[in-house]
C-alpha cells in the first residue's frame, strides 16, 4: 500500500505513482537488460503491431528464458547498489 509507505500514489496526487509508471520502468529496465522486443512486449502484456500479430506466435514457455536474463540483470543492479550504500556509508 502506497499510502501506509508514504509514497504519492495516483494521477490525483503531485508526482504520484501509477501503474503505467511501473510498467515503463520494467520496459525500460529489460531493454538495458537486453530482453528481445518482441518478448519484453509479450511479458508485460503489450499486444503485437503490425504483421507480427499474424506471423509471430509466442509459445509461453518461451519467456521463461527471457525473464530469466531481466531477473540476472536486476539481481546485479539491486547488488551493486547495495554495495555502493555499503561502500558510501563507511
Amino acid at each position: 500500500d502506497c499510502a501506509k509507505a508514504g509514497i504519492p500514489a495516483g494521477r490525483k496526487n503531485e508526482g504520484g505513482l501509477t501503474f503505467h509508471d511501473i510498467r515503463s520502468t520494467v520496459k525500460t529496465n529489460m531493454a538495458n537488460a537486453g530482453v528481445d522486443p518482441t518478448f519484453r512486449d509479450a511479458l508485460l502484456g503489450h499486444s503485437r503491431k503490425g504483421m507480427d500479430t499474424y506471423y509471430i506466435q509466442i509459445d509461453p514457455k518461451n519467456l521463461i528464458p527471457h525473464m530469466a536474463i531481466y531477473e540476472r540483470w536486476l539481481n546485479l543492479e539491486i547488488r551493486q547498489t547495495l554495495d555502493r550504500g555499503v561502500k558510501s556509508s563507511v
